[in-house]
């Protein structure tokens, strides 16, 4: 609707007083599309309150009933519907995390990309060149079976700290389910269309970031915010800020010379917290990387556990803004069956300088959302039908095929293990559903969680 109607000439008092009773963020949403005066009264509304998005209710990126490639559908957990409104998305291009309202995609030129799917804004950044020196070496790996393809990329990234118990044990897995993953794969790629056969197909390493994470919204800080992301076959750390032109590397120098034994290898999550971000590997272990002048990285946690196929690990935080470690445990068929939380705490009395993790039995009044996003922390009680002391998870395990047909590149996901879409309650141990997708939607990208913006 245009600026110029009736609408746009109401009173902004009026606007305000409305705006205080909305409390769904589809409700803004929609009031802030009505013309460019809405929408102006709507962000300074919500920037007075002091609560932009931080304390926001997130919402599920879905697919949207047609299946829109060009499209997303979102998710209320709370009012158990979709919202109305849809958001435009871009095409060919593969999402590899959402934060602060942005979604960071990256292209087959591992260009890295922020998109505001509320506003629009589009913010582009270097191309990671180290994934470059990978490349040769991925699409050999892409020419094997998939299944020989996973084996030999965690091989890959896990050698140089799995002992030989763990694998041992990574094997035994392996010959056991073997079969069942193969029966998994014939299942969910019916469907795909036969010219993928003969396309040029391109592995999922390609694309290979694994997670993206900001240290604010660059719309608040559009001069002084931070891009963190995961990268490679070895899962490795670099970032870059607003105002440089190029990436920096954390690498196996800039750990050895902070006394850390093993490099920042084989990272699982990271979580931007109280001005510095931090790494968790996938041995539990947890780093702190202080990129406000030179670079800074810390050994937090020593590692405390084997690396594994059946867990996944992330940071959280406790509704107090501590660090938390949630483990998803999965079964055999990569379910996900049990969560568990842990929080620091100081180092063993047995002079012992680093911090350790501690089971926490109870989030308190506290919802995790976990995912392909930065782990969000809300107040349940703030949210008529927001469980406490729960996760609210999306943990699925797509993998993606680059198909170039006729020089048009097409994105195929194929779900190798089933959608993990769940709500999990501390309290009681049980999962219950929020989300079910259709059967027709394993081709299209996993959902991801969202915080709402209005910018």
């Amino acid at each position: 609707m245009a600026s110029g109607s009736g609408w746009g000439r109401l009173p902004e008092g009026l606007l305000h007083s409305i705006l205080d009773y909305m409390v769904p963020i589809d409700g803004r949403i929609k009031f802030s599309a009505v013309c460019s005066q809405w929408r102006r009264v709507a962000w300074e509304h919500c920037r007075e309150l002091g609560s932009k998005h931080t304390h926001q209710l997130p919402l599920l990126m879905v697919p949207t009933p047609d299946n829109s490639k060009v499209r997303r559908s979102l998710y209320s957990v709370t009012r158990k519907t979709l919202c109305r409104s849809q958001l435009s998305v871009p095409y060919n291009k593969r999402c590899c995390g959402s934060s602060h309202g942005w979604l960071i995609t990256v292209d087959d030129s591992f260009v890295v990309t922020l998109f505001n799917p509320f506003s629009g804004k589009i913010i582009s950044f270097p191309p990671l060149r180290r994934l470059e020196s990978e490349k040769r070496l991925l699409r050999q790996y892409a020419e094997l079976d998939s299944l020989e393809y996973r084996k030999q990329v965690m091989e890959e990234f896990s050698s140089s700290e799995r002992e030989e118990e763990d694998e041992e044990e990574e094997q035994e897995i392996n010959q056991e389910d073997e079969g069942e993953i193969n029966d998994a794969e014939e299942e969910e790629t019916e469907g795909v269309p036969e010219y993928m056969k003969g396309a040029d197909i391109v592995s999922e390493s390609d694309y290979s970031i694994w997670k993206a994470v900001l240290s604010v919204d660059p719309d608040l800080k559009p001069s002084d915010y931070v891009l963190m992301v995961i990268y490679g076959v070895q899962k490795r750390l670099a970032f870059i800020q607003s105002v440089d032109k190029d990436w920096t590397y954390i690498s196996k120098r800039s750990c050895y010379t902070q006394d850390i034994r093993r490099p920042a290898v084989s990272i699982a999550d990271i979580k931007y917290s109280k001005g510095m971000f931090y790494a968790l590997n996938e041995r539990g272990g947890l780093l702190s990387c202080d990129v406000s002048g030179s670079l800074r990285v810390k050994m937090v946690t020593p590692n405390d556990m084997s690396f594994s196929l059946k867990r996944k690990l992330y940071l959280g935080e406790s509704a107090g803004g501590d660090l938390l470690r949630v483990i998803s445990l999965r079964d055999e068929k990569y379910r996900t069956i049990e969560f568990e939380v842990h929080g620091l705490g100081d180092g063993d009395s047995d002079g012992c300088d680093r911090a350790k993790w501690n089971q926490v039995e109870s989030l308190g009044d506290a919802a995790l959302f976990l995912g392909g996003n930065h782990s969000i922390t809300i107040q349940a009680s703030d949210y008529h039908g927001c469980q406490p002391n729960s996760i609210y998870f999306s943990d699925n395990h797509p993998e993606f095929l680059a198909v170039r047909v006729r020089d048009v590149l097409e994105l195929y996901y194929l779900q190798w293990a089933p959608y993990n879409i769940g709500v999990f309650n501390l309290e009681d141990g049980k999962f219950a559903q929020h989300y079910v997708l259709d059967p027709s939607q394993r081709l299209m990208p996993p959902p991801i969680w969202i915080l709402p913006t209005l910018m």
